[in-house]
C-alpha cells in the first residue's frame, strides 16, 4: 500500500510541474519572449531604487516595493501604467508591453520630483 501511494504522490507532483512549465512557455511564446521581472524600490527619501530601469521590447513585470513607510505610487504615462497607491511594507506588481524602444519616464504621482527613467532596447 504504501508503494501504491508513493507512485500515485509522484505522478501528482509530475503533473503539477509539467503544467506550471506549460503555462510559462505558452506565457513566453504569447508574448513574444521571456517575460522580464524588474523590482523597483521606493524610500522615503523619496527615490526609487535603480532610478533608471533597462529592459529589452517585449512584456514587462515590474513590482514596485514600497521599502519605507510613506505611501507611493508607480506612473509610466508611455505605457498606461498607474499602480494604486502601495503602503510602507508592501508591493505591487504590474504586467505591461514595452513596445517601442526609447527612454521613457516614471514618477511617483503622490511625490513632486520623485523620478526615473525606463530605458527599453530593441
Amino acid at each position: 500500500m504504501r508503494w501504491r501511494t508513493r507512485r500515485v504522490l509522484v505522478l501528482a507532483v509530475a503533473v503539477l510541474i509539467g503544467v506550471g512549465a506549460t503555462s510559462a512557455a505558452a506565457l513566453s511564446r504569447s508574448s513574444g519572449g521571456p517575460v522580464q521581472r524588474v523590482v523597483l524600490s521606493a524610500d522615503d527619501r523619496m527615490r526609487f531604487a535603480p532610478d533608471v530601469i533597462d529592459v529589452r521590447t517585449g512584456t514587462v513585470r515590474l513590482t514596485l516595493r514600497n521599502t519605507g513607510s510613506i505611501p507611493h505610487d508607480l506612473e509610466i504615462p508611455a505605457f498606461d501604467v498607474d499602480t494604486p497607491t502601495v503602503s510602507g511594507g508592501d508591493s505591487f506588481t504590474v504586467t505591461f508591453h514595452a513596445a517601442r524602444p526609447g527612454t521613457y519616464y516614471f514618477d511617483c504621482g503622490l511625490h513632486t520630483g520623485m523620478v526615473g527613467e525606463l530605458v527599453v532596447r530593441a
